[in-house]
């Protein structure tokens, strides 16, 4: 009977021991970015701030239009973007996050005209590189001319 008891004890101990390290200190937020006809927008931007501190979180949606931020305060309150190119700016404002909950923020986009301009690209040929000059170089004193230096023997005694 003692011998159960012990037992149990330190089975009770070591689950204990165990339980410490698997605690959670964070939240997700997740979402899908769609717009107004429930078309995903894959590639849309995503920015998170946390208001009380001013901590950043950035990401970017996936092919499904959807995006997660692991790892943010519990708590809150935190303001949301989503940005796409020929959409208005949406946002979200007091979102918060339970301890070791994620939270789903979906955004719908509405779509605006816009005006882009056009981007010139020039570029200038530089000497450092061409034909004559390609692949890898080497430089040893043999090559210059000089001499090896002598080096004083400082193990000797």
């Amino acid at each position: 009977m003692r011998m159960k008891k012990a037992g149990l004890l330190l089975l009770l101990m070591v689950m204990t021991a165990f339980s410490g390290f698997a605690q959670i200190t964070t939240s997700t937020i997740s979402g899908i970015v769609k717009d107004q006809s429930g078309q995903i927008l894959p590639g849309a931007t995503v920015h998170m701030v946390h208001e009380p501190t001013g901590t950043q979180y950035n990401t970017v949606t996936n092919q499904s239009g959807a995006f997660t931020i692991p790892a943010v305060r519990p708590g809150g309150p935190y303001t949301l973007h989503a940005r796409f190119i020929g959409y208005r700016q949406a946002e979200l404002k007091d979102i918060n996050t339970q301890l070791g909950i994620t939270t789903n923020v979906d955004f719908v986009m509405i779509e605006e005209a816009s005006n882009l301009s056009e981007v010139v690209v020039t570029a200038q040929r530089n000497g450092t590189f061409s034909k004559e000059r390609t692949g890898a170089a080497q430089n040893s004193w043999r090559d210059q001319g000089t001499k090896r230096a002598k080096w004083p023997n400082l193990c000797a005694s």
